[in-house]
């Protein structure tokens, strides 16, 4: 069994689709304005199913995305006066935060790790699925470990063609191929752990306005 892919002419109906794919335990393949990503709710046989189609050890936790600066308060993440002017200017947008774990997670997720990756995008269509939902989703880039990651809808279908319980959204707006800039926000200062579509001194001159 193949991959399904979804045209997404009607992005309301395509939303629609997309969750009631999740509400079963069945994968994404979700356009962001990075790369395509696998995306999926935050439970344990659905995370492993990530961790399995990448070939990703489990010692190395998904990210997650949701859909606004508001709701990562309201989930009880913590940022720093540098995070926090960090993400209400770049998000949404291609800049991933570490951040210290929130209350709200389980702790089958991501066990032992005080540092949690997180990232609001601008896709329009993974806005729309993400502002439909309260908890984030474990969203990572849609590629086998080490491999380059999918930017078309065809790639992903190439890529994971054994994946059935995969439905692939296609979208008007293409990612760009770049991954977004990751940036650990917990010290005193940023720390580039990723490079990105942001230079690092634009980060660091951001992190320290007053």
């Amino acid at each position: 069994m193949a991959p399904r892919v979804l045209p997404t002419e009607e992005p309301g109906r395509a939303v629609t689709a997309a969750l009631e794919h999740l509400a079963g335990g069945g994968i994404l393949g979700i356009p962001t304005e990075t790369v395509y990503g696998l995306a999926g709710h935050l439970r344990p046989d659905v995370v492993e199913r990530i961790f399995n189609l990448k070939g990703r050890s489990p010692q190395n936790p998904l990210p997650l995305q949701t859909h606004s600066l508001e709701n990562v308060l309201h989930l009880g993440f913590s940022l720093s006066a540098g995070a926090m002017r960090l993400a209400r200017v770049y998000w949404p947008g291609s800049l991933t935060l570490i951040l210290n774990r929130p209350p709200f997670l389980p702790g089958w997720y991501a066990p032992g790790e005080e540092g949690i990756a997180l990232r609001v995008p601008s896709h329009p269509l993974c806005l729309g699925i993400l502002g439909a939902l309260e908890p984030p989703l474990a969203v990572t880039s849609a590629n086998i470990t080490g491999a380059p990651p999918a930017r078309t809808p065809e790639e992903l279908a190439v890529i994971l063609k054994d994946a059935d319980d995969l439905l692939i959204l296609t979208s008007d707006h293409r990612p760009t191929g770049t991954a977004s800039a990751v940036v650990d926000s917990r010290g005193e200062n940023p720390v580039l752990l990723r490079s990105g579509t942001i230079p690092m001194e634009k980060i660091r001159a951001v992190w320290t306005e007053r």
